[in-house]
């Protein structure tokens, strides 16, 4: 009940956030460029302490970017995105070897900073903060205890990028995120009981393909 009551108060304050970002943007739309942005991604949790064996998932993701320009080769680029993430999970030690399946919803606003060092060519480097909005797992594979249930639905990822424009208004982007929040709360076994150690494992790897379209540019 407790977390259930935590889980609701930090959405509402995510999407207060969002929506106050959304406003600011629409005020400064006719001073910067619009984008509209699509790619898919390899995305993969990264255990540590756990026996289990980490494989990637083909996932996408899409939403919106603006640019506000910080002299001739600086600028800031928020954006506002909807990823689906996951991994596949094979257990070592288990009878059978079976696969835990892990998908997530997340809807994020990467905060970047970027550089050109030649006219067509950026450089990004920011944080993204972002809010896990679904889980999706399938039933009765608790092989372990502590993949059972999502603790952490706030993330934090480290965003580093590259970027080129082909054509005047179409740029392909590659970039590699980093999540710094570890999602499940780890579990010891006794010889009587499971308890929690305090220590947390799984946090979000990723690598982003894709294109966006500048609809509206200074």
């Amino acid at each position: 009940m407790i977390r259930q009551t935590l889980k609701t108060c930090h959405m509402k304050l995510f999407y207060c956030f969002l929506i106050f970002s959304l406003f600011s943007v629409q005020f400064c739309l006719a001073q910067i460029s619009f984008k509209i942005k699509a790619g898919a991604a390899r995305s993969k949790l990264g255990i540590g302490g756990i026996d289990s064996e980490e494989r990637p998932v083909t996932t996408w993701y899409g939403g919106v970017a603006t640019t506000f320009r910080m002299g001739k080769r600086f600028f800031f680029q928020p954006e506002l995105l909807y990823s689906k993430r996951g991994t596949n999970l094979q257990q070592l030690y288990a009878t059978g070897n079976p696969t835990l399946t892990r998908r997530f919803g997340y809807i994020s606003m990467p905060l970047l900073l970027g550089w050109h060092p030649f006219k067509k060519m950026s450089l990004l480097l920011g944080a993204e903060p972002g809010y896990m909005v679904w889980e999706r797992k399938p039933r009765n594979d608790y092989y372990d205890h502590t993949l059972e249930d999502v603790d952490r639905y706030f993330n934090v990822d480290v965003d580093l990028g590259l970027a080129y424009q082909p054509l005047p208004r179409w740029t392909v982007e590659v970039r590699g995120l980093v999540g710094m929040v570890w999602l499940y709360e780890e579990w010891g076994q006794s010889r009587t009981s499971s308890y929690t150690t305090g220590k947390y494992v799984g946090h979000h790897l990723m690598m982003q393909f894709g294109l966006s379209y500048d609809l509206k540019s200074k």
